[in-house]
């Protein structure tokens, strides 16, 4: 009987230390982050995302020459302009993290001309979910996780995102989408190859007929 109850007491040890073991893991850190944004708990999603360096991030690389090319400025109106000059990019950093912190809590962007905002509504970044992390790599307190995004509606039209992390007491944070830019450019393609899908099944029906016609 003892011998049981020592295994029994070997195995909780075990178990409770692998579990806390994955607690202090890279993609733990980015599984809480997915499951809080779909519980819209903002306390948790702000434990493992360091919103104030994601936002900044976020809105250097949207600010690029490049990106704004894409996406064209219309979005951000006479936002972009103005923060070419320095003046507005403390306001336009303090938008992105709005729109992230509202996204969370309600599961939308609040307006449709918010930076974020503006971005789904041209390229539907909400049409892709987390499917699955496809690799983790650690060196000292950095992190990198992998993770793959795919259309709700065609799984063939697949995102793929790299967080960078930092370790923090024992556990890990989001601090950047590495290849944000990437992403865009991943989106606006697919959104051209829609539009040209759609030009294609345009051509293919038959033409209404005239009035003169004979049905």
């Amino acid at each position: 009987m003892r011998i049981f109850l020592v295994l029994a007491v070997l195995v909780a040890l075990i178990g409770g230390g692998g579990y806390w073991y994955w607690t202090t893991t890279p993609q733990f850190a980015v599984q809480q982050a997915k499951d809080a944004v779909k519980k819209h708990d903002l306390k948790t999603f702000e434990k493992y995302v360091d919103l104030k360096t994601v936002s900044s991030e976020m809105a250097d690389d949207l600010l690029k020459k490049p990106v704004i090319a894409m996406l064209g400025e219309g979005i951000f109106g006479h936002i972009i302009a103005a923060t070419f000059t320095g003046l507005f990019k403390p306001q336009f950093t303090r938008q992105v993290e709005d729109d992230l912190r509202h996204y969370v809590e309600f599961g939308n962007w609040g307006e449709a001309q918010s930076p974020l905002g503006g971005v789904d509504s041209k390229l539907g970044v909400h049409k892709h979910k987390f499917k699955e992390i496809t690799g983790v790599s650690t060196e000292g307190s950095i992190g990198q996780v992998t993770v793959v995004l795919e259309n709700e509606s065609e799984a063939n039209k697949q995102l793929l995102v790299i967080f960078m992390m930092r370790k923090v007491d024992n556990h890990w944070q989001i601090i950047s989408v590495k290849n944000f830019p990437e992403i865009i450019g991943k989106l606006v393609e697919l959104k051209i190859q829609d539009g040209q899908q759609n030009d294609m099944k345009s051509s293919d029906m038959p033409a209404a007929p005239s009035g003169r016609e004979r049905i």
